[in-house]
């Protein structure tokens, strides 16, 4: 399990790149159904705003919480072992794993830049969510500077001479809605304000402005997010405004000149307490452009129930929209704290230490390199092997010592198994099992028992005992440690027939023409040498 902080971190930073696409895929949709003359309901377009928002929040806790898939699985192979990762190291490096093994913890593995963005975005949420609070607090201190007027349901209205536009907010169980005295002197007005409001409690704005409250905590920074929570303002009062005039029980023109009234009224207010919606909106001196908007819709032709048709619009935007949040939160999941290391970083690593094995570095290995130690799940992924290492770490170093073999020797099996002794599969003739991966017919070839009551392979003494002489046998025949490990993941046969068809006895080549059960597998190898050389780089 990953540490806490990082889950923290990642969930947040995958929550806001998904803003980032709701804002962009919502702009989109608006963009085109604009293009095409595409009409839909504005509470239609209001409960997909509410949709995606919940995505945006769901879809990083799905990626970071669900299981992880493993990074490098078991893959079957034909001829002897299935690619995998695993990994073998000196004594210092397996003391630093045994310390280090995979435990929940809020710590462990977290980085300088990991932990100082943790930092600022603990500061930045502390500061909203206490600004948040102190809103709350400021709606409840005000209720009790009201003239409590009526109670209908679970609503109470509320008169006010301190506030000059209406508007709703709910503290807890109990929905306010709230009216100037001076708008009691006209009915009509009255009458509409109040319709507003309910339908603003009916459609759950006054609960939505406290999650929109919530949530800036977590995007304080991002633009995106203020872009979108200015967006779903407009909507709930549109979605409001085709509500009442669908109802028919007022008229666009009565209807215009209450909202007109009450925003000429309302520009002597400050903009209303976050948690709070109204009749002209929560930013009465900046909503020119929006009340523009509203008086045009009120007076045009188009009928609300007109746009219903084209809800399929909206549900396949948001399918589509939803899609690629679900894409990006895969992509950028274990994303936070990544690094990438160059050319040079790699050549500088190969030089730093001695090697007793040939270390080749190119683009392929520099891939598998960046693989293990430039992301998150990498690292993760290294270091448990490393710590299962541990367990057979005297076993495996003695046969290596005992066939007089390179001790680098030691990465195979985290390529193979990730030191984990793994069964067979059902069809035992092609998959392989145990630590070291042989296959059925490759083990008994080299006198391990394998049948129904028994799988040597699983006895991790023997395996080895056997995968050392069939490396060492690799090496006397071609004469290269590469080769040898190129048949080891593809087969003797595979290899003699790369070198009789290509005339070429670097493995390099062969990988390159496709003589291989693997071409990442001999790169897999060297990437882990070069880790078990330099621990730190999984730290």
């Amino acid at each position: 399990m990953k540490p806490l902080l990082s889950f923290l971190i990642e969930s947040i930073f995958t929550f806001n790149l998904l803003i980032v696409c709701t804002c962009l895929m919502t702009s989109l949709a608006g963009w085109l159904a604009e293009k095409f003359r595409i009409k839909t309901a504005f509470s239609s377009q209001l409960k997909t705003n509410y949709i995606l928002l919940l995505a945006a929040f769901i879809v990083p806790l799905l990626m970071t919480a669900l299981p992880e898939a493993e990074m490098f699985e078991v893959s079957p192979k034909i001829w002897v072992t299935p690619v995998n990762i695993t990994h073998v190291v000196t004594k210092t490096a397996v003391q630093l794993t045994q310390k280090e093994a995979p435990s929940f913890s809020w710590f462990s593995t977290i980085s300088s830049l990991q932990l100082a963005l943790a930092v600022g975005l603990f500061l930045g949420c502390a500061f909203y969510l206490t600004r948040l609070f102190q809103h709350w607090t400021k709606l409840r201190r005000f209720i009790n500077t009201c003239d409590r007027w009526r109670d209908i349901g679970n609503i109470v209205l509320l008169l006010s001479n301190q506030k000059h536009s209406p508007f709703s907010f709910r503290v807890g169980r109990k929905k306010y809605i709230v009216l100037p005295h001076a708008m009691l002197a006209n009915k009509s007005h009255t009458k509409l304000a109040l319709a507003h409001e309910f339908q603003h409690h009916r459609q759950g704005d006054t609960s939505w402005s406290y999650v929109f409250g919530f949530l800036k905590a977590l995007c304080f920074w991002n633009p995106a997010f203020r872009l979108l929570t200015k967006r779903t303002e407009d909507l709930q009062e549109f979605a409001c405004d085709e509500a009442l005039l669908g109802q028919q029980k007022f008229s666009a023109k009565a209807y215009g000149q209450c909202l007109l009234w009450t925003a000429d009224f309302s520009r002597q207010s400050r903009q209303l307490v976050l948690g709070t919606t109204g009749l002209a909106g929560r930013h009465a001196k900046k909503s020119n452009h929006i009340l523009t908007r509203r008086i045009q819709f009120m007076m045009s032709k188009n009928q609300p129930n007109d746009h219903k048709k084209h809800a399929w619009w909206l549900k396949a935007m948001g399918a589509i929209t939803i899609t690629v949040m679900s894409g990006l939160g895969i992509a950028a999941n274990g994303a936070v704290g990544n690094v990438t290391l160059s050319m040079d970083d790699a050549q500088a690593l190969v030089s730093s230490s001695s090697h007793l094995f040939p270390v080749t570095i190119n683009e392929s290995v520099l891939r598998q390199l960046n693989r293990y130690v430039g992301t998150t799940r990498g690292r993760k992924f290294v270091k448990e092997s490393l710590a299962r290492m541990g367990e057979h770490r005297n076993v495996v170093q003695s046969a290596i010592s005992d066939y007089q073999l390179p001790l680098e020797l030691m990465a195979v099996p985290v390529v193979e198994s990730g030191y984990r002794n793994l069964p067979a599969t059902p069809n035992k003739t092609h998959y392989g099992a145990g630590v070291w991966m042989f296959i059925k017919t490759t083990a008994q070839h080299y006198g391990l028992k394998v049948d129904d009551q028994i799988d040597e392979r699983l006895n991790v003494e023997l395996e080895t005992d056997a995968a050392m002489r069939y490396l060492k046998s690799a090496h006397l025949q071609f004469r290269d440690w590469e080769l040898a490990l190129l048949a080891y993941n593809a087969g003797f046969s595979a290899v003699e027939k790369g070198i009789q068809q290509t005339g070429s006895t670097d493995a390099w080549e062969l990988i390159r023409q496709g003589h291989d059960n693997d071409s990442d597998y001999l790169a897999k190898v060297i990437a882990i040498v070069l880790i078990m050389k330099n621990p730190h780089l999984v730290n």
